[in-house]
């Protein structure tokens, strides 16, 4: 009979010092990194907005609006060119129907 290799499993850690190497390093420093780490992530967050804010603000000054009459004019031109296009859908509406209703019968 052969001999049987019982193989031990080594379960004591490696020994972790302060320094991260790697792996997940020593539980304080994890949680203080963390915790470093979350308030440099929400202070970085908030100075990306607030940033953000103030140039949507710069750019709304730049920003011209319309005055009455062009706006007046501008919608004027699109409702005319809705009804133009709605009697020509309708048009080509029944104009296909009749055609469709000639060849079924």
């Amino acid at each position: 009979m052969g001999h049987v290799r019982i193989c031990q499993r080594q379960t004591a850690a490696a020994p972790y010092n302060n320094v991260k190497r790697g792996g997940w390093g020593h539980r304080s420093t994890i949680y203080a990194s963390a915790r470093a780490t979350t308030d440099q992530m929400f202070r970085r967050f908030f100075a990306r907005v607030s940033e953000f804010l103030s140039e949507v603000k710069a750019e709304i000054k730049k920003m011209s609006f319309p005055s009455r009459p062009e706006t007046l004019a501008s919608t004027g031109v699109v409702l005319i060119l809705v009804l133009i296009l709605s009697i020509f859908l309708s048009s080509m509406d029944h104009i296909l129907v009749r055609l469709v209703k000639a060849v079924i019968g």
